[in-house]
């Protein structure tokens, strides 16, 4: 089973990924040998409305990816690192 921090949505650093000029911003945690699951938010989601407590469970599991869109509040407002 991973570690407690390998599997902390909140520990987990805020990424970011620019594709033809637009950024995205992501968070990995969990780890594993099969394919992460990949969390999309609601159409004016962020990362934040993630429930840590639903999040982590998933990533006891296997590597999770939380996925923000471009021009959603987290990078609009500036996000914690």
């Amino acid at each position: 089973m991973a570690t407690a921090d390998a599997v902390s949505n909140i520990a987990a650093p805020t990424q970011f990924l620019t594709v033809k000029n637009e950024k995205y911003a992501y968070r990995r945690s969990g780890e594993g040998r099969g394919l992460p699951l990949l969390c999309l938010q609601h159409f004016t989601g962020t990362l934040d409305n993630w429930d840590p407590a639903v999040a982590n469970l998933l990533a006891q599991r296997g590597e999770v990816i939380l996925f923000e869109n471009a021009g959603n509040w987290t990078l609009m407002r500036g996000v914690r690192a």
